[in-house]
């Protein structure tokens, strides 16, 4: 499970109006990974992740609205890594 910091990209929008902007918003990511082992000590991870949005102080424009409550509630993505046992 990791903790993270996202900018997002908000898009706000009014009747003859647009704007973007940027909002911090923290996550929660849990990947869940397979590991595969090339050769002694060293380790191939991969897997898929979800995350989701749990904070953000950030509202939108002349509202009372968290950004939360607008974005998506789920961010799904993969992850990959290499593990090394051995010591340096």
């Amino acid at each position: 499970m990791l903790y993270s910091q996202h900018y997002n990209i908000i898009k706000n929008s009014g009747k003859d109006w647009v704007s973007l902007r940027e909002a911090k918003v923290d996550n929660l990511v849990v990947p869940i990974l397979v590991q595969y082992e090339i050769i002694h000590g060293l380790r191939l991870e991969a897997g898929p992740q979800v995350g989701f949005p749990i904070y953000s102080h950030e509202r939108l424009d002349g509202g009372l609205d968290n950004i939360i409550e607008c974005m998506r509630v789920v961010d799904v993505g993969l992850a990959g890594g290499v593990k090394s046992d051995r010591q340096l």
